[in-house]
């Protein structure tokens, strides 16, 4: 009984571990896919001299990703919707998603300055 009392708090311990890797790898899409999105945003702005309005125009993609409209794009955690508030010159991106499996969704945004 004490060997599957122990067992089972060592199980507990390393599930935990395991949960909380899973999310922090799950995190690192949306860090490496806003920093892309700044990175071709300002390529975009030094050629044109605007921002993209959309993620056609910016060519970006994520793998096992997918576009669901012009302004939103779908990829494995997250779900980036782009845009310019305040036309051409500017430009926002927000990242949501549940990676964690609580009741609340992980968002993250940026935008230019």
């Amino acid at each position: 009984m004490l060997v599957m009392a122990t067992l089972a708090v060592l199980a507990s311990i390393g599930l935990q571990n395991f949960n909380r890797y899973k999310v922090k790898t799950r995190r690192t899409e949306v860090i490496l896919a806003l920093r892309a999105l700044v990175d071709a945003q300002s390529a975009h702005h030094t050629v044109y001299g605007k921002y993209a309005g959309s993620f056609a125009d910016l060519n970006f993609s994520l793998d096992q990703g997918q576009r669901v409209s012009a302004t939103e794009f779908k990829g494995p955690y997250y779900t980036y919707v782009l845009s310019q508030p305040d036309g051409p010159d500017s430009w926002y991106c927000v990242a949501s998603g549940n990676i964690d499996g609580d009741a609340w969704l992980d968002i993250y945004a940026v935008q230019n300055l």
